[in-house]
């Protein structure tokens, strides 16, 4: 009796709700928070600082699962068609930064958007990512979301037609579920190639340039560089750090960061995930040289630093910064003036005394032969 008592109970605070067009519905795993009554599929791609956005068409399934008690079919549940997020290389404005990495966030319009229900009950759908809808090159990775998300969708019946009334999401995941929306997170990684060539048109390494100009100059003059590339504060496996001779054949393959240059000779950096650190700089301090150090690459992406490698707006011998995915290219040019005719006059002054007394002396012995024979 007295269960029957408790049953009559809920029965009777049920009514009023269902009339109201709340739903009493209950699903499996439910979250107690209700959202609108759209929802959205937004995409959060992760990308390394210094990486054109991939053109990448992310793509999801909405399946229909069940409707109350019974199995999803083709006739007691509305069928929803794939949806679609796609990135361009303009896209690159983020919406978060970490350490060397953005977050772009793009998303779908309302999934449910256009979709007639037929009669009231709580629809399942799940959600979920297709992998592998971005082809790769042989330089680039794209990790993709595996999470799946359950949908309730509560459909009430109001004035003669139905209506979505609330969404409730499934208990999974709920880091990533706001109010109205369920986020797929992928992360796209890329290492520049491994061509060491600077000339060759597809190079997207780093190099580092030595240059010596100037009258008093010396092309032949060994210059120290301390040159550090790394990723997540390692060296990456199959990166190098390379030193070519003017001629541009390889003279050392390293680990070690400290190198010496002669005019024309430079170091290649390949291989290294984009969004890597550097720091490169010419560590030598040259007594009478002028040291100027110049960056050709992606804009924003460097920064002067002194023969230190310390940040700096005054003169330059090099830059730091991140890896991009197109050429970066330091130049550090060695400059030595001066009179070079005023020296070499001042230096023979003596030589020149020495020429003009044995002029002198031959002359006047020229002079004397000339009266002796007169």
């Amino acid at each position: 009796m007295k269960n029957f008592k408790t049953k009559l109970f809920a029965a009777a605070m049920a009514a009023p709700l269902a009339m109201s067009g709340m739903s009493v519905f209950a699903t499996e795993g439910e979250t107690t928070a209700t959202t609108a009554t759209t929802a959205v599929i937004k995409k959060e791609l992760t990308v390394p600082n210094g990486v054109t956005t991939p053109k990448a068409t992310f793509k999801f399934n909405v399946t229909a699962k069940k409707v109350n008690s019974d199995e999803a079919t083709p006739t007691n549940m509305p069928t929803i068609s794939e949806k679609k997020v796609e990135y361009s290389a303009n896209d690159t404005a983020p919406d978060s930064t970490t350490g060397n990495t953005k977050v772009i966030t793009k998303s779908t319009g309302d999934i449910f958007e256009d979709v007639t229900f037929e009669h009231a009950g709580v629809y399942v759908y799940e959600v979920s990512e297709q992998a592998n809808t971005y082809t790769t090159a042989t330089n680039e990775t794209m990790a993709y979301d595996v999470d799946k998300y359950t949908l309730n969708v509560y459909v009430t019946e109001e004035n003669g037609s139905y209506a979505i009334k609330s969404i409730t999401y499934g208990d999974n995941n709920e880091d990533k579920v706001t109010a109205d929306s369920i986020a797929f997170q992928n992360t796209y990684t890329k290492k520049t190639s491994t061509i060491v060539d600077p000339e060759d048109p597809n190079f997207d390494g780093m190099v580092i340039k030595n240059t010596v100009t100037g009258d008093l100059g010396d092309k032949t003059r060994d210059f120290s560089y301390v040159v550090t590339v790394t990723s997540n504060g390692e060296k990456p496996d199959g990166a190098t750090l390379t030193k070519y001779n003017a001629e541009g054949q390889a003279q050392a393959t390293t680990t070690d960061s400290t190198m010496t240059l002669k005019h024309g000779e430079y170091i290649v950096a390949a291989g290294y995930p984009v969004g890597s650190t550097y720091v490169a700089y010419q560590s030598d301090d040259a007594p009478g040289y002028d040291v100027a150090a110049t960056y050709e690459g992606t804009t924003g992406s460097a920064s002067a630093v002194d023969k230190t490698g310390t940040a700096t707006t005054a003169s330059t011998a090099g830059f730091s910064g991140i890896i991009t995915d197109k050429e970066d290219a330091i130049t550090v040019t060695n400059t030595k003036t001066g009179n070079v005719n005023a020296g070499n006059i001042i230096n023979n002054m003596p030589f020149l005394g020495l020429i003009a007394v044995a002029l002198g002396g031959f002359i006047a012995y020229i002079a004397l032969k000339r009266r002796q024979n007169a």
